[in-house]
């Protein structure tokens, strides 16, 4: 294929065609896009902390597998694709944050001391208790 500009003229009927199910269309469409996803990636990362382990070709790439698995999206435009794919990228570095967190704090880790396998069953409900009460908060949260 030879290198176009990714025109509205090019991208839309692409987008069009993917929307319906067509797959080949994303095949066709991504190199038209990618370095407009590149400049977005760029353009996410500069606001977060210096020396962040991602780059944007590691965004883009982690965007396009999120891309691959869209099954009810609907493009009909540019402008309706790269308004939520900015979306995506920063849901991306969010979930790469989230996991390098955990990763610092022991990486989910789970440590059960013998004696509290020993102590009363009542005595253990409250974490618990605890653990699930935090993890509701955190739904309604999100909702």
């Amino acid at each position: 294929m030879s290198p176009r500009t990714s025109s509205s003229t090019d991208v839309t009927p692409l987008l069009v065609r993917w929307s319906q199910g067509n797959r080949d269309a994303l095949d066709r469409m991504l190199p038209l896009v990618y370095g407009e996803l590149r400049r977005i990636a760029a353009r996410q990362l500069r606001k977060e902390r210096d020396g962040h382990s991602l780059d944007p070709t590691d965004l883009v790439h982690a965007l396009f597998l999120q891309l691959v698995d869209q099954r009810h999206a609907t493009w009909s435009n540019r402008a309706q694709f790269f308004a939520p794919t900015a979306t995506m990228m920063r849901r991306i570095l969010v979930e790469h944050a989230r996991t390098r967190l955990a990763a610092k704090r022991g990486g989910g880790a789970v440590t059960v001391s013998l004696t509290a396998l020993n102590a009363d069953p009542a005595s253990l409900r409250s974490p618990i208790s605890d653990v699930l009460a935090i993890d509701r908060a955190l739904e309604r949260l999100a909702e």
